[in-house]
């Protein structure tokens, strides 16, 4: 606080962190190739409304509003989360209806089969009669 004496009892009294000086840490993510660094920064002015509204389009594109922002203006549009996962859907039931219209058509074709066994069957058997 502004005008108080620091209170020499409280000082720490603990050795420095010596962490720092074993060399550089083996844990954690390996630093990304230069040409993948972001290191410029670029603000924008905002009115509330317009912060509100960017956020609500960020979080419903499971994005940060800074990725959010970078994907709109460097790349294609940016789908809400939901909409992928509806598209994702979408996708596995036209896969399923396909599956069903192989089957069907599978069915078909052997009811057909079956259909022209039970003539030939009838067939034969009334010329077995014939010659009883």
């Amino acid at each position: 606080m502004p005008g108080k004496e620091p209170d020499p009892s409280s000082a720490d009294d603990s050795p420095a962190d010596n962490s720092s000086s074993s060399g550089p840490s083996t844990g954690g993510r390996p630093p990304k190739p230069e040409s993948e660094r972001r290191e410029i920064s670029h603000g924008i002015y905002l009115s509330e409304q317009e912060k509100q509204e960017i956020r609500k389009r960020a979080d419903e594109a499971g994005l940060s509003m800074n990725e959010f922002f970078r994907r709109r203006a460097l790349g294609p549009s940016v789908q809400p989360e939901m909409r992928r996962a509806t598209r994702r859907r979408l996708t596995e039931v036209a896969t399923d209806i396909r599956k069903i219209r192989k089957e069907v058509e599978r069915v078909t074709f052997l009811t057909e089969v079956k259909e022209e066994l039970r003539s030939a069957l009838e067939d034969l058997t009334a010329l077995i009669s014939e010659m009883k």
